[in-house]
């Protein structure tokens, strides 16, 4: 049976639905909706790794990032912010301060050369490559936040996803509740578990793994 390096994310619920923690070296899909709360997910699953990271923010301002981040307990030395279109810089960027995990806040936004417009699916495609290859050859993991449609599909080509190790889910539940799952595929475990976290001021807290009753709104 293959084994995997995992880094805990601090994060019970996300741990449970990656199957044991964020794996070295995999490319990992969030798609929510807009205000759904993933760029808090994401800040806080970056600190809680505790090691080196790069958070490269594509539609906010760096100064606005860091101000959630403060907010919701997030803020670490450990995780360098930046705000960049260009792949190109933000794996200088990585290489740079030697991160071991990098967050890409949204894909959609995103270019990895000026012949095609960013979020179409030619420059999606091309991105999407390049950071697979750059995960494996740099044993690092890379976490990309992408929105959903208003059919509740993951936004961008199908080829995003086959590219992708894992693609996960953040859907709305009754109040401030929010559903993490599988969006239907982990090559490092199973695509059945299910997260539960409520979205406080002070960013998520885990609520139970077990996912209830709960309906996407």
């Amino acid at each position: 049976m293959a084994t995997w390096q995992r880094d805990s994310t601090n994060l019970s619920p996300l741990d449970h639905v990656l199957g044991g923690g964020l794996v070295r070296g995999a490319v990992v899909l969030l798609a929510g909706q807009i205000g759904i709360g993933r760029t808090s997910l994401t800040l806080q699953m970056l600190n809680g790794l505790r090691h080196r990271c790069l958070y490269a923010t594509t539609e906010e301002t760096r100064e606005h990032v860091v101000a959630t981040a403060s907010r919701i307990g997030a803020a670490s030395d450990l995780v360098s912010v930046i705000t960049e279109r260009d792949l190109n810089k933000i794996f200088a960027e990585a290489q740079a301060v030697h991160v071991q995990t990098i967050a890409i806040d949204t894909i959609q936004k995103l270019y990895s050369n000026a012949e095609a417009k960013p979020g179409s699916p030619t420059q999606l495609k091309k991105c999407v490559e390049r950071l697979v290859s750059y995960a494996k050859d740099n044993d690092t993991a890379i976490w990309l936040v992408g929105h959903v449609t208003q059919a509740g599909d993951i936004a961008g080509p199908r080829a995003i996803e086959h590219s992708v190790d894992v693609t996960l889910q953040l859907e709305p539940c009754a109040g401030n509740e929010r559903i993490l799952r599988s969006a239907g595929k982990n090559r490092f475990g199973s695509t059945s578990p299910v997260g539960r976290f409520e979205l406080t001021k002070n960013g998520f807290v885990a609520v139970s793994t077990h996912p209830g009753s709960c309906e996407p709104r």
